[in-house]
């Protein structure tokens, strides 16, 4: 299988605007080649995005840059290829091997402020520098991944309001939909140092208006900087005013005292320069490992790559995490087979796509209510530009009613014949603490019906009990027919951002310290339990089953713990079904616990990978649960803990929810997939 003269080899992964392929050239040297999603390449505004990309990429030379040795933008299937350079990007980097001591940062400093140099210099910004796009190669660091790159002096592109770019790293000004120059690499060059030296990043965590929020506002946290110099120069780069920002020159001028070049990697920590060591030396795949009824047709004119934009995972992250055995690393695709855990035959059955509604920009999970899935939609803009909210029927895939709304929240609220969505604002209203809406539509014809003022919430509302409830300055909760408000309580005793769940007439709020049961009619507060959470679901006003962030499953009744097991990595919320808890990991395995014991009855692999900030439940149906792993739908037997069938998708699913024998995926379009 080619693209171009290239034989496609190996698939290194997958983001939001396509996939990453591991390819090789006519003479067989081994290359990282990027193609594009078939929706995105007939769109011509991201046609031409993705062209001036190209050209810019070609401009940009240096020690600390991977190059671009050859594309094709305006092939039917845009393409882009680059150097293949194994090794691990720097979050995987700081995750798996901790903080970066202090000689080492500055060295790594050194070499990132040289590699952006040489991209200012050639007139281009890169516009999102972040850890998964700094690669620890066996040559060096490597600045990768030009996805939203654009040349200084273009403005063709520019859409008023528009933001690209990674909460956490973004400049002040790229985050208020700004022009973002030279400056604000700078600016995401310092978040980025922070991170590596303290092993978090310096303006927390938390969804993307809390993020935004304190970009704007709040100072970095920098305390767990112990040198001076580094802090200093830190700080510097993180100027709220990006005229205060030191430029790349001078902050290689700067750095030039430290001495250590950061050549091959003896700069590294020993461990950390091991493993860069021994990922270099694996051998490459010899063949393309592809699920069973991969259709070539669809390989070569439907395309599949790489992240371009803030939606998708960088190039560099990508081709990191090729065989490289950790939590987050997307597994082969024949992975699930060879566990002997699928159907007879040599492999799982392939799943069908039921129906797709093609380009509706979706997002994030539906909501599924009375056989019709209700999804927001956007247009791309984080800003609070129009959107839509859709209401579309499962079995059929046409659509219902289409409302537009000022879309600001990933996910609607949805019972009693009620949707209820966030809308107005947008990012940069709400970071400057103007009121957002609580907006309210029959569930039949989309109609409103109500709305209620909020100020900066910080996550989607949660039905339950005939209330909608909402987590902003306060914990609110407004009655689902009418709007009025039921009552309200403080959050100052939280001290991050909040989770919720509910369920049983009881309310559990989750943060990073501990979690509370609150009663859903009143919102007085039942219990309470200490605990490092990450996701929770709260069966009744006495149980609770909790993950945390030292990888466990919890179950706690009344306050108290019955079990704690290892249960990896799982940030969405627990599915409780019969007498069982099931949970789905980063490392990619559902794994199943008996409700009264903790004892785990089995783990299914399935493909590892999706967003580690995902909120949206598993979905189950009867006894099949429905995984999303990267771009592929698994279908899981409960009660035989086996993998019935999956369905490759074309983009990664940012989430899914199941009704009638189906699971509605988003993937920038919705899609429905059934069984064979």
């Amino acid at each position: 299988m080619r693209i171009g003269d290239h034989v496609l080899v190996a698939r290194l992964g997958a983001g939001g605007m396509g996939r990453v392929y591991l390819g090789r050239t006519p003479a067989g040297t081994p290359i990282a080649i990027k193609v594009i999603h078939e929706h995105l390449a007939r769109d011509p505004r991201f046609r031409a995005r993705f062209l001036r990309e190209v050209a810019n990429a070609r401009l940009v030379s240096g020690a600390f840059t991977a190059p671009v040795l050859e594309a094709d933008p305006e092939a039917a299937t845009p393409w882009l290829a680059t150097a293949y350079l194994p090794g691990l990007s720097l979050q995987e980097a700081v995750r798996t091997h901790g903080p970066f001591p202090v000689q080492a940062a500055l060295a790594l400093a050194a070499g990132l402020a040289e590699g952006l140099d040489s991209i200012h210099r050639a007139g281009v910004v890169h516009r999102d520098l972040k850890p998964s796009n700094v690669l620890l190669s066996g040559e060096g660091p490597r600045i990768i991944d030009f996805g939203i790159a654009r040349a200084a002096d273009d403005h063709v592109l520019t859409r008023p309001g528009g933001v690209l770019g990674t909460a956490g790293y973004m400049a002040p000004e790229q985050a208020a939909g700004q022009e973002v120059g030279p400056a604000g690499d700078v600016f995401a060059l310092g978040a980025v140092l922070g991170f590596t030296v303290v092993g978090r990043r310096v303006f927390g965590d938390g969804p993307v208006p809390v993020m935004i929020h304190r970009v704007l506002n709040e100072d970095p946290d920098l305390d767990g900087i112990p040198d001076a110099f580094l802090r200093g120069l830190v700080a510097d780069c993180l100027a709220r005013n990006p005229a205060l920002r030191p430029t790349s020159a001078m902050l290689l001028d700067r750095l030039s005292w430290a001495g250590t070049a950061p050549e091959g990697v003896g700069w590294l920590p020993a461990a950390l320069a091991e493993a860069v060591r021994a990922r270099q030396a694996q051998p490459t795949p010899a063949t393309m490992a592809l699920p069973g009824r991969v259709r070539r047709r669809r390989l070569l004119i439907a395309g599949g790559l790489a992240a371009v934009g803030v939606a998708g995972a960088g190039l560099g992250e990508l081709t990191a995490r090729l065989r490289s055995g950790t939590e987050t690393s997307p597994r082969p695709p024949e992975t699930p087979a060879a566990a002997g855990s699928s159907p007879a035959g040599g492999g799982p059955a392939e799943g069908r796509v039921r129906w797709r509604l093609r380009d509706p920009r979706t997002e994030a999970a539906p909501v599924i209510d009375a056989r019709t899935a209700y999804v927001v939609t956007s247009t791309g803009d984080l800003m609070g530009a129009e959107g839509w909210l859709l209401a579309v029927d499962v079995r059929s895939g046409k659509q219902r009613w289409k409302r537009g709304i000022k879309r600001s929240s990933e996910r609607v609220a949805v019972a009693g014949g009620t949707a209820v969505a966030l809308e107005e604002g947008g990012l940069r209203n709400a970071a400057r603490g103007s009121r957002w809406e609580l907006t309210a539509f029959n569930a039949a014809d989309g109609k409103r019906r109500w709305s209620a003022p909020l100020t900066a919430p910080v996550q989607p509302p949660i039905a339950a009990d005939g209330l909608v409830i909402v987590a902003g300055d306060a914990l609110s909760a407004f009655d689902l027919r009418t709007g009025t408000e039921r009552w309200r309580r403080s959050l100052d005793w939280i001290a991050s951002y909040p989770v919720l769940t509910a369920g049983g007439g009881a309310l559990c709020v989750l943060t990073k310290e501990e979690f509370r049961v609150l009663d859903t009619a009143s919102g007085a507060t039942v219990w309470s339990h200490r605990v490092e959470g990450r996701a929770a679901t709260v069966l009744d006003a006495g149980t609770v089953y909790v993950t945390d962030q030292g990888n466990r499953l919890h179950a706690v009744q009344q306050g108290k713990a019955r079990w704690s097991v290892p249960a990896g990595k799982v940030v969405r919320p627990p599915l409780v079904y019969d007498d069982t808890v099931v949970v789905l990991d980063m490392a990619g395995f559902v794994r199943a616990f008996d409700r009264g014991t903790g004892k785990q009855r089995f783990a299914v692999p399935v493909q590892a990978g999706g967003s580690e900030t995902a909120t949206a439940p598993l979905a189950r149906i009867g006894g099949a649960l429905y995984a999303p792993g990267g771009a592929t739908v698994h279908a899981v037997d409960l009660d035989r803990g086996r993998l019935m069938w999956r369905i490759r998708l074309d983009a990664e699913i940012d989430g899914l929810a199941a009704a009638d024998g189906a699971a509605i995926c988003s993937t920038g379009d919705l899609v429905a997939v059934t069984a064979p």
